[in-house]
């Protein structure tokens, strides 16, 4: 990768505590100076008698524009404390199409280092590849991942797009709170093989994928893990998402919903690290992570959210917001809880990303809980 070939940008890095789309976005190059490597000299800091002058007549060279990317960036949320990512990645590599990236993620409750890369195999088709190592912390336990995916995406229209995929994925879980450990721990799931298939549609017209103003996104998927192709575990996931964006007047009214079901033939059922947590305050505003469902996670789970956006500056993207929040995590056998809360808060959408300050208060009684975050989408 060239001097001329690679960009470099530091900001706050946009990092979503929601619900995630099961097919990754790819950011484009950013508008920033190239980087000049140690001892390298550019044209304009020669002096004139030191460069050669043009041949009459000769065609000047292409200039080529520069397709790799160098950033760093960091973010703060409630739950997570700090968050700091490095992101290097050649979008262009050797000029054939394909993209390089090696990523980088570090908070008090996460840890994620990536290496993708991703094929065009032609009339939109790509082959996109994943190898990763995840360590999250979650309620009693660490969940500890290495593994790789592969999948095929392919464009079925303007705004929609499907997707295949076979994921092979170690786990670990890793007891953090002995108490806890006692009460739920599983016999049978602390290390697992997880050889799973998948696909799944998504549609979006979104102007925006992490705060947008208008648009709808709707999608569903489904995974499978068997035997048969590896796994130790039998499961079988499917999940559904939705939401809309609406300006109403001045206003835009952001709505949304989600649903997650796993389950399994095993004897033991879905392992302990496979099993559904509110893992962000983000989710349901005014419950705390771990505080909806059962003590060892549930085999589904649910959210709805209405937020009504008003802008107060508008130069400046300064925006009041009230909101309604439910949600619930329940096993097969009935346990779990649900939770619903109302509040308000402020949104930045700021230069270096959207900034939130809300207060959620439960409506069964809890105490409200402020919720910050930098980076965090509806």
């Amino acid at each position: 990768m060239t001097a001329t070939q690679t960009r470099r940008s530091a900001s706050l890095v946009a990092l979503s505590l929601g619900v995630v789309s099961p097919v990754p976005a790819y950011a484009e190059p950013d508008d920033a100076e190239p980087v000049q490597r140690q001892g390298e000299v550019r044209d304009e800091d020669r002096d004139e008698e030191d460069q050669a002058p043009p041949t009459p007549g000769a065609t000047a060279p292409p200039k080529r524009t520069p397709t790799g990317r160098f950033q760093i960036g960091a973010g703060f949320s409630s739950d997570e404390s700090f968050i700091a990512q490095a992101t290097i990645a050649q979008d262009d590599l050797f000029r054939t199409g394909q993209r390089l990236s090696l990523t980088a993620q570090i908070s008090a409750k996460r840890q994620l280092f990536l290496l993708g890369y991703d094929v065009p195999l032609g009339g939109g088709v790509e082959l996109r590849t994943q190898l990763y190592a995840k360590d999250q912390l979650l309620p009693g336990f660490r969940r500890k991942a290495a593994g790789g995916t592969a999948s095929l995406v392919a464009p079925f229209g303007e705004h929609l797009h499907g997707f295949v995929g076979f994921r092979l994925e170690q786990v670990e879980a890793e007891d953090t709170d002995d108490v806890i450990a006692r009460t739920i721990a599983l016999p049978g799931n602390d290390s697992i093989t997880i050889a799973s298939l998948r696909a799944g549609l998504a549609y979006s017209t979104l102007d925006d994928p992490l705060l947008p103003t208008t648009g709808r996104a709707f999608g569903a998927s489904i995974e499978l893990a068997d035997p048969r192709w590896g796994s130790d575990v039998t499961l079988a996931k499917a999940q559904l998402w939705s939401s809309i964006h609406q300006p109403l007047g001045p206003a835009i009214l952001h709505l949304s919903a989600t649903g997650t079901a796993i389950a399994s033939r095993d004897p033991g059922g879905v392992p302990r690290s496979e099993r559904l947590f509110l893992e962000s305050s983000a989710l349901v505003r005014g419950y705390a992570p771990g505080s909806i469902g059962p003590a060892n996670g549930g085999t589904l789970m649910y959210t709805v959210r209405a937020e009504l956006e008003v802008p107060l500056i508008r130069s400046a993207g300064i925006s009041a917001v009230t909101f309604l929040d439910g949600g619930g995590i329940f096993d097969r056998s009935g346990a779990g809880s649900a939770g619903v809360s109302y509040g308000f808060g402020l949104l930045w959408r700021s230069p270096i990303g959207p900034l939130r300050f809300d207060w959620g208060i439960p409506m069964d009684g809890g105490p409200a809980r402020f919720v910050f975050g930098i980076g965090s989408g509806f």
